[in-house]
């Protein structure tokens, strides 16, 4: 599912932001040695995550770039990396999950509805009439519940 691919991907950029600016702080306590070791292991592992779950139709052309700048070994490389182009992945995982068609986001939606709420509700929700969709919904939500109290009783 799409939702789903955009879930994981922004947590693996997260992950990898995270680790990148914890190691950056090491080079600080333990060198630039032992910085540029760690940082060039944390970004091939996180890379290689991130390809598995990039999406075919999204531009690889920054993962190429960070692969190159891994390759020299040279923290300055790592730095850029670090800097810039962890932000541009992240800009390009947004635009690109922003931009799908909007019958994707719909399947979506309707996986996470009960079915009561879809069948009362999402023909005006997709007409464009959100104010009456959400107003069914409501009012279908709390005639399941008053039906679920009635049967219990």
């Amino acid at each position: 599912m799409m939702i789903q691919k955009y879930i994981g991907l922004n947590r693996a950029l997260r992950a990898l932001n995270a680790n990148t600016r914890e190691l950056i702080d090491a080079h600080f306590q333990e060198g630039e040695g032992f910085a540029t070791a760690s940082l060039t292991s944390v970004l091939t592992r996180s890379l290689s995550d991130i390809e598995r779950i990039w999406p075919v139709g999204l531009d690889v052309s920054v993962i190429g770039e960070i692969k190159q700048l891994i390759a020299t070994g040279d923290y300055q490389a790592l730095w850029k990396i670090v800097g810039d182009l962890i932000t541009k992945l992240e800009n390009a995982v947004d635009d690109y999950f922003s931009a799908q068609p909007y019958s994707d986001i719909s399947y979506s939606i309707l996986d996470l509805l009960h079915q009561r709420v879809v069948v009362s509700s999402y023909a005006h929700f997709k007409t464009g009439h959100f104010r009456e969709s959400v107003l069914n919904s409501v009012v279908t939500i709390f005639d399941l519940i008053r039906s679920l109290k009635i049967g219990s009783i």
